[in-house]
């Protein structure tokens, strides 16, 4: 862990806080970067910066721009000068002290410098890879035949956008850049190129009578084509709850798939010549894969991913999020000879990840997690409602903290927060689903409901079957009702892949719940299984 776990000295930290940024042109893939972060440009505005960039201290006259930029196109003097103060907006820079953007008065511009050209190399699809997904979200288009309803199509698109940018693992176009095609055609290839991103979504807005349906669709910008969509119908009866209600749904679900989609083009990279992002992104996969299958070696391999893309990029928040989630699962499944330094591990790569980046919901999910397994519930609690705080329509949130409330005992939360992750994000990753099955199995059996526990219990499994929690719980509610053969199959499984599970409860070294009262009735369950 050394390697990448470089903390900047305070004295260091206070210089770097005061230098100056740098700024990089992207000839290949015709972007401008700030540091390490893209600033979204439109095609003229890039060409417009690439003549600058490519004739430095050169006067530059309005007809030779106006040839450059647009060619035959006839325009007038004045969109050069808007241009030009747009540009000066990305860069920071101030016309009346210019330290990249000069006016000579009557003729021109001078471009004074301050903008490194660059080509980075590109991935097997001719994109640049980015440290995220990226993404723009069209105007929905009004198909209800009447403009009074306008403003309803732009309100939802405008509250995706905002609620999108919440998840920082996603770079999402900001609403001035997607709004300039609203009332065209455009055609989703040509944004992608135009806006630099790699997804694109779209929609409309249909209005009849009391009747609302609004369709969405996420498109791969690259190839074009299809990666989800989904029809809402709904009653018009408080228009802003409306609203609200489908901007959560759409942004609830959007996001899980657009990680689905990065995940999938992962496992189709070779291992060499990879970026820090690329590398995070299979170590990602690597661990979803590992604890499907509960291979401790494949997990093994995944944390080593993410240590060399840590190595690359010491602040990868991807590769820091999936280390302390493999460092939670290897004490979970006992694939370690010290869990505890597993968990300790796992915290501490939470806070590196917290001071990198403290408005990231999933880095306090990471220490949640660590917490709860280390028996600290409270602690636990609050770094989940810190990012349902930050980020109330992240369902992986809901879907593990709901499972950390049934632990708790909080049999209602657990519920209320389990029911809302499906409704977000019904088909997320099988994983996190499952987690959600498992807040109602453990929540309904700590209540001596086990019919409606093993019911839950159920759908956990078909989800995910490897999971030794929500296996000890089944084996138990069965044992409750009596039904020996079935709690034998469960501890078959669970032999199968977490042979010291089962006895460690048992003996008490493992406690599944928070409360002593809990904790005894899955074990009488258990000895009622045989």
């Amino acid at each position: 862990m050394e390697s990448w776990w470089n903390p900047v000295p305070s004295e260091l930290a206070s210089m770097t806080m005061v230098e100056k940024a740098k700024y990089k042109l992207d000839l290949g893939d015709e972007r401008l970067w700030r540091d390490d972060q893209p600033i979204p440009l439109g095609n003229k505005a890039f060409k417009l910066l690439r003549l600058f960039v490519t004739n430095p201290k050169r006067l530059l006259t309005k007809d030779e721009i106006l040839d450059s930029v647009w060619g035959e196109i006839s325009v007038s003097e004045g969109l050069v000068k808007e241009y030009v103060h747009d540009l000066r907006f990305a860069l920071g820079d101030d016309p009346q002290r210019p330290q990249f953007i000069e006016t000579v008065r009557g003729r021109g511009y001078r471009f004074l410098g301050g903008v490194e050209a660059i080509r980075r190399p590109v991935d097997a699809d001719g994109r640049t890879p980015l440290d995220r997904p990226s993404i723009a979200v069209l105007p929905f288009t009004n198909m209800s035949g009447d403009p009074e309803q306008e403003y309803f199509s732009d309100g939802i698109t405008e509250d995706i956008i905002t609620e999108l940018s919440r998840f920082r693992s996603l770079f999402v176009i900001a609403r001035n850049s997607s709004f300039a095609y609203k009332g065209h055609a455009a055609n989703v290839q040509d944004v992608g190129r135009d806006l630099g991103v790699r997804y694109v979504m779209e929609g409309s807005v249909q209005r009849g009578g009391n009747q609302l349906r609004i369709t969405a669709q996420l498109l791969d910008a690259n190839s074009g084509g299809h990666v989800w969509g989904e029809k809402y119908d709904r009653h018009l009866e408080d228009i802003f709850v409306l609203q609200d209600e489908i901007t959560r749904h759409v942004v609830g679900s959007i996001a899980p798939q657009v990680e689905l989609a990065e995940l999938e083009r992962s496992r189709k990279l070779s291992d060499t010549n990879l970026s820090a992002y690329e590398l995070a992104l299979k170590a990602q996969a690597d661990t979803y894969d590992a604890v499907r299958l509960a291979d401790p070696n494949m997990l093994i391999r995944a944390m080593s991913l993410a240590e060399a893309a840590l190595e690359l990029d010491n602040r990868s928040t991807r590769a820091l999020w999936t280390y302390g989630m493999g460092c939670v699962f290897q004490h979970l499944y006992g694939w370690t000879d010290d869990p505890a330094v597993a968990l300790t591990s796992a915290i501490e790569t939470a806070d590196h990840l917290i001071g990198i980046d403290p408005s990231n919901a999933r880095s306090y999910i990471v220490r949640a997690w660590a917490h709860q397994y280390r028996r600290e519930y409270d602690l636990a609690l609050a770094d989940y409602r810190r990012a349902l705080k930050l980020n109330p329509n992240l369902a992986l949130n809901l879907f593990t903290m709901a499972w950390s409330e049934a632990v708790a005992g909080l049999a209602a939360e657990a519920r209320e927060h389990a029911q809302m992750a499906l409704k977000l994000s019904p088909r997320d990753t099988d994983i996190w689903l499952g987690w959600a099955y498992a807040a109602m199995e453990l929540a309904s059996f700590t209540e001596s409901d086990f019919a409606e526990g093993v019911k839950w219990g159920r759908l956990a499994i078909q989800m995910h079957a490897k999971m030794p929690n929500r296996q000890v719980v089944m084996v138990a509610g069965y044992g409750h009702l009596g039904d020996i053969e079935a709690a034998k199959s469960h501890v078959d499984v669970l032999k199968a892949f977490a042979p010291d599970f089962l006895p460690a409860v048992l003996s008490g070294n493992i406690e599944v719940c928070k409360l002593p009262e809990h904790n005894a009735l899955l074990v009488e369950g258990l000895h009622k299984a045989g």
